[in-house]
């Protein structure tokens, strides 16, 4: 029993990490949403875009060997939409959870699970808006339209979903130890119990 509750706090301390990990990188990730586009900075180049939580990127090849990328912080007003919002506060939030619930086990099952939660609904939310091909409006100085005309679900939302398993199985697996070692205290109490009639039988 001892080594089997080993093994329950050593995998949920490595899922709690991996997740708290995959949820930074997700987090500070230019990929979100990939915008293909026929024409960059007013002209008729084909391009690139790369829309983050705070960050907006464009890309375009101007010679075989040379590509401009441009990059610029997404403005803060209301004409970012409610799933970006929603991400720019649950995402930090979901890691800084995440980070304390390594060192923590009680509680920690609790701020591993709303951790993931936090994640999953913003990940989530955001790759539906892509699946159903809203656009967004993007800072003028990228010269991009509202609508691309192709938007595809970027690396970071799938880094984010793995940051999302990762910390819900932690905190199940937290959950499990806790449950394990909850029994084993209660059956080490009745057989104390047991011992304790039999002696007072005697």
């Amino acid at each position: 029993l001892p080594i089997q509750k080993c093994i329950f706090h050593v995998g949920a301390f490595v899922l709690a990490l991996f997740g708290c990990v995959m949820c930074i990188c997700s987090t500070a990730g230019v990929q979100w949403r990939m915008w293909h586009v026929d024409n960059i900075m007013g002209g008729s180049r084909p391009g690139l875009a790369g829309v983050g939580l705070w960050v907006a990127c464009s890309a375009h090849r101007v010679s075989i060997k040379k590509i401009n990328v441009l990059c610029t912080a997404l403005p803060d007003d209301e004409s970012l939409p409610s799933e970006i919002v929603i991400a720019q506060d649950f995402m930090p939030l979901a890691s800084i959870v995440n980070a304390v619930t390594i060192y923590l086990l009680s509680i920690g099952v609790i701020l591993d699970l709303a951790a993931g939660t936090f994640v999953l609904i913003s990940v989530s939310w955001n790759m539906y808006s892509i699946l159903a091909k809203e656009g967004m409006k993007l800072p003028d100085v990228l010269g991009l339209l509202l609508v691309p005309k192709e938007q595809c679900v970027g690396a970071a939302i799938y880094v984010g979903f793995i940051a999302a398993g990762s910390q819900l199985l932690s905190g199940i697996t937290k959950l499990l130890y806790l449950d394990i070692d909850f029994h084993s205290k209660l059956d080490s109490e009745i057989l104390l119990l047991l011992l304790w009639q039999s002696l007072v039988a005697e």
